[in-house]
């Protein structure tokens, strides 16, 4: 079992225990409450102030002192103590110190840090990036030698602002409670992805030419500087109450200002405290304290008196200042608040259960968010009544669409390592997501969405064509609650240079199976270079329903080369041990980084142009080993053959599911696993076809037996979707050598990952095996139905390194030297 199986088994051991341990030395648990009812939900929130609240569980999850879960006892609830994330807090409490000191935590970058890479980043990318100070902290109101200066990473390719006037911005707070280490993290590596990869991703590269993004990093400076030194601290500095004097401050109990409390809009309606020492406390009136202030002057700007519009700001002011009043349709623009560690993505209300009057769209583009991330997709009041937050203030005083996503990982204080392997990736897709739809975020979400965008070549020379390709899906929906319509694709279009919008037409798409009917579809459409002209093309690909709605677009480059300025690599691909020719995926690897790629066909042929310089050329056909010949020059105008054969892989059992069943056993017989058709035209097995896994489920998928008898290591690989719900709903790789096949083992869980990836396990257990037994199981619980687990290109047998050592080493590559 890998390290991460290892952790993801550690974290989703919950220990109940019927009494909490009164005589241990620590006194801060983390612990579970069921609640019946909103009125039982909404007193744990209260008091608790920020919990983790599973609405379709009804649970709650939150830290607590032995105070406070006794009071909860003495109130009817019955508390059940997680022993692995108390020890965690515990630790976190008990070693202090620098953040970087807490073992576990050290990619967590400091307020400081955070300073001297916002500077770096301008200072390494000045057509991009600017920082921009936009008010002291609260320490820094009282002593102009303390405290901090909240800083603005503004994100926008500045040669572009002529040509695109008022691009629709992205507005991102992180860290505006100090212990969310994971919302700082996430929106400076947010900042990073877009400026590291301008010009050399094209989805990062249009953001910036036609949109403009302004990450708040650190919300709350002066809070994280607490959180730092060991303190769970969540709010602000402010001790100007004089209260909270008990000494050493905890999570619970500590002074300041709740800043997401502390926005004006519908201030103190619900949701907050009056008491200064509060999780909660809202501030004495309505953006009393300086961030908030700073945060509301940058985004809003100022009114000209009570009840007036706000002017002046980054966003304008598109609708009036009550709860009927909707924001047109047009309006551009998103505010997204970062939190954690509640797997959610939550928008207005926080204080009534009444929809806003944009409900719809909102909840439209939630749902679609959640699909990316992962996370359950709800109305903030459905998880407790909260008042005064940023949010609520940014929809209900501008008519921006906002969110809040509570980021989550494998434990409720996420380490490094869950951070990078789980919240960085599912969240960056999230991001990328909501950054595509600010054109229009009430309108696009209703559209489909487009992905793998490519085009085949991507470099071409005069006289030839690429293919642009694209996957077009309307139902991207998290899976919470009842299904959303979902309509067939009806066209999609590729703009060249231009956003669809900016276009006076399109380039028409066509369907790959010949019929616009599905609500996915593979589509394509084949361009010249000659009309395209000299020069790299950002190609903008978007789909529309059969309701008519446009989704947001897709991006991929295009580059046309004189013929003189690049070289030729050409050749066929082959089977070496049969000498007949495969198709195959071949690419080539620039020096620089970029990839020029293309499918080899039935005649096994291909041809590519590349930049000259060293490159590594590469080819893979699912059951072969792959061939890659590493850095060899190639200078401009240079035409070279490369030939490439192929060897088998050394496999007992394979299953790319495009031949049909090979012999596995679905338990139950229907309803559970099956070969389903997706939008590329490609198959895949999944728990529940067409359709949704149902809850409380136990679905099986057992292979033939196999026999490794002659195999002296083993490895299994696959590619995976895991669409299930986080945590409790899982897939799981099982493996049974026993001559009866009544004992399993478990080698492989997952849970909760919407996006496609290949994993790879070692089973030395399985080596010289006999009769060994292969099973996929999904699982689920009683809550929840959601898209489940598909998998594709399955092989069990040697590695691939060992299988190599025995084929015949590959041969001279025969360039001209």
């Amino acid at each position: 079992m890998s390290a991460a199986s290892r952790r993801r088994r550690l974290v989703l051991a919950l220990i109940v225990v019927s009494a909490w341990p009164l005589q241990a030395p620590a006194a801060r648990w983390i612990a579970e409450f069921d609640y019946a009812d909103a009125a039982a939900r909404d007193r744990l929130v209260a008091a608790f102030g920020h919990p983790e609240v599973d609405p379709l569980r009804r649970r709650v999850t939150a830290e607590a002192d032995d105070a406070t879960l006794a009071r909860l006892v003495a109130d009817g609830f019955a508390p059940r103590i997680d022993a692995v994330a108390s020890a965690r807090l515990q630790a976190l409490e008990r070693d202090g110190g620098a953040l970087r000191a807490i073992p576990g935590f050290a990619c967590y970058r400091t307020v400081d840090d955070t300073h001297a890479r916002l500077q770096q980043l301008a200072a390494a990318h000045p057509a991009l990036a600017t920082v921009v100070p936009i008010g002291p902290s609260w320490r820094r109101t009282q002593d102009p030698a303390s405290g901090h200066l909240l800083e603005v990473l503004r994100l926008t390719q500045s040669g572009t602002d002529g040509a695109f006037a008022d691009k629709p911005a992205l507005f991102v707070l992180g860290g505006i409670h100090g212990r969310e280490y994971v919302t700082a993290e996430t929106a400076l590596r947010f900042g990073e992805w877009l400026a590291e990869r301008y010009g050399r991703d094209a989805d990062a590269t249009t953001l910036l030419d036609h949109y403009q993004v302004h990450l708040l990093v650190q919300a709350n400076p002066d809070g994280r500087a607490i959180a730092e030194t060991g303190v769970l601290w969540r709010k602000n500095a402010d001790d100007a109450s004089g209260a909270c004097t008990a000494q050493p401050p905890t999570g619970s109990y500590h002074a300041g200002v709740d800043l997401n409390r502390n926005y004006p809009f519908n201030w103190n309606a619900g949701g907050s405290s009056a008491d200064p020492c509060a999780q909660t406390f809202r501030g004495t009136a309505a953006a009393s304290e300086p961030e908030t202030q700073a945060v509301m002057t940058y985004i809003a700007g100022v009114q000209a008196g009570a009840g007036q519009p706000y002017a002046g700001g980054l966003y304008a002011d598109r609708r009036a200042d009550d709860r009927v009043t909707p924001a047109p349709d047009t309006t551009t623009g998103v505010v997204l608040d970062l939190h954690s560690n509640g797997r959610l993505v939550l928008w207005p209300w926080g204080d009534t259960a009444t929809a806003p009057p944009n409900g719809a769209a909102l909840e439209r583009f939630g749902r679609r968010i959640g699909w990316h991330n992962g996370y359950m997709p709800i109305v903030s009041n459905g998880i407790g009544a909260t008042s005064g937050t940023t949010p609520d203030t940014a929809y209900g005083a501008l008519g921006v669409a906002a969110f809040t996503i509570e980021l989550g990982g494998l434990d409720f204080f996420q380490d490094c390592a869950a951070f990078e392997d789980d919240t960085w990736p599912k969240n960056l897709a999230g991001l990328r997501y909501i950054a595509r739809n600010l054109a229009a975020p009430y309108r696009l979400p209703a559209g489909p969405d487009v992905a793998e965008v490519r085009i085949e070549p991507n470099l071409i020379v005069a006289g030839e064509t690429a293919t642009i390709r694209a996957r077009a899906d309307d139902g991207g929906y998290a899976a919470y609650g009842p299904a959303p319509t979902v309509f067939a694709i009806a066209a999609a279009g590729a703009g060249i240079g231009t956003l669809p919008w900016q276009a006076t037409s399109a380039l028409p798409m066509t369907a790959d199976d010949g019929a616009f009917d599905q609500t996915a579809e593979a589509v394509s459409r084949v361009v010249a270079a000659d009309t395209l002209g000299p020069g790299r093309h950002a190609v903008h690909v978007q789909a529309r329903n059969a309701a008519g709605a446009d989704g947001p677009p897709a991006s991929a480059f295009v580059e046309v080369a004189a013929a003189g300025a690049v070289a030729t690599v050409a050749g066929t691909i082959s089977d070496r041990t049969t000498g007949l020719p495969l198709a195959a995926q071949v690419r080539i690897v620039e020096s620089d980084g970029d990839v020029r790629a293309m499918p080899a066909g039935a005649d096994g042929q291909y041809r590519l142009h590349v930049h000259p310089g060293a490159v590594t050329l590469e080819a893979r056909r699912f059951g072969y080993l792959p061939e890659r010949i590493e850095n060899f020059t190639l200078g401009a105008g240079a035409a070279r053959v490369r030939d490439l054969a192929l060897s088998p892989q050394c496999n007992a059992f394979a299953d790319d599911a495009e031949g049909g069943d090979p012999g596995w056993t679905a338990q139950p017989a229907s309803g559970g696993w099956g070969i389903e058709t997706i939008a590329t035209g490609e198959h895949v097995w999944n728990d529940s076809p067409g359709g949704r896994y149902p809850s409380s489920a136990d679905l099986r998928l057992t292979s033939p037996a196999l026999d490794l008898s002659g195999y002296a290591a083993v490895t299994l690989a696959f590619d995976e979707r895991c669409a299930t719900e986080e945590t409790y709903d899982t897939g799981v790789v099982e493996v049974s050598t026993d001559a009866a096949h009544v004992v399993w083992s478990e080698v492989y869980r997952c849970s909760g990952r919407s996006a496609w990836r290949r994993v790879t396990l070692d089973l030395p257990q399985l080596a010289g095996q006999a009769d060994v037994r292969l099973r996929l199981r999904t699982r689920s619980d009683p809550s929840g139905e959601f898209d489940g687990w598909s998998i594709d290109d399955l092989t069990l047998g040697l590695p691939d390194a060992v299988c190599r050592a025995g084929v015949d080493p590959l041969f001279d590559d025969g360039f001209d030297p």
